[in-house]
This record gives structure tokens, sequence and C-alpha cells, in this order.
């Protein structure tokens, strides 16, 4: 069993190799930078940015946990169109200060295995593709609410 223990902004792993696939299957699947994590948090949500993360942690071998964080992101992006669909201002107030908090946090905690991970012959992903999800989802989100 693995353990992420985050303390004062540095990152220490306890790993058991047993969880992590071969990293030869996922060699040639690029990494989201550090720096990226936290732009897509500051600017646009947090739960964007711990989508990116959970496609990094999936992509260096750790499936289950990558697919876990996912899930997680997933839901609170689903709860927070429904809220502010509905007109409730979920956070609204403290919300860029949540999303700077948790970009502090992802960039620590991905830093030093992204670093790691490039010296180990991973690329870094480009950081437009997210971006164009992103526009692409909202652009069909508000045709629906003109249609519907």
């Amino acid at each position: 069993m693995s353990k992420h223990i985050n303390f004062l902004g540095y990152s220490l792993w306890v790993q058991d190799h047993a969880e992590q696939i071969s990293a030869k299957i996922l060699s040639k699947a690029p990494l989201y930078s550090p720096r990226a994590l936290a732009a897509y948090c500051i600017f646009f949500d947090f739960g964007i940015g711990t989508l990116l993360y959970s496609i990094n942690v999936f992509r260096r071998g750790y499936l289950w946990r990558g697919r876990a964080i996912a899930i997680l992101s997933v839901v609170l992006l689903v709860v927070e169109m429904f809220t502010s669909a509905s007109g409730i201002r979920f956070l609204a107030p403290g919300r860029s200060i949540l999303n700077m908090l948790v970009a502090i946090c992802l960039y620590s905690a991905e830093k030093p295995h992204f670093n790691r991970a490039v010296r180990d012959g991973m690329k870094q992903a480009r950081w437009w593709l997210p971006l164009v999800w992103i526009l692409a989802v909202v652009l069909i989100l508000l045709l629906l609410r003109f249609v519907l």
C-alpha cells in the first residue's frame, strides 16, 4: 500500500510497487505539468485541475488511484453545475481562495513526480488541449440552455 504525505509543500511518497503497472506500457503517454494543473485550477475550477491530476496519476501507472480521483473530480464538477444552474451559489465568496489553495497543493504534490517522470523519459502534454475540450463543453451547454 502506498501513502502520500504532503508536509509544508514537500511531497513524500512511500510506495508499494505492486500497485504500479509497468512503466513501459504508459511511457508514451504525456503528463500535464504542475504549472498547467495550477493554472487550470486558478483560471477555471479546482475540479478541472484535479481531473487533469488524476490523468497524470493514471498515466504514471496507478490505475485505480487515478480512476478514484477522476470520479471524485467529475462528481464535484457535476454538483457544481447543478448548483450553479439552479441559482445556488456554492462557496461563491471563497471560490477563488479555494481554487488557489487547491492549485498550490496540486503544484507542490505533482512537481517532484513530474520532474522524475520527465527525467525517466516521459513527455509533457500540451497545455491547450484541455482548454479546447473545456470550450467545447461550455459551448454545448450554452446551446442546450438556449434550446431548452
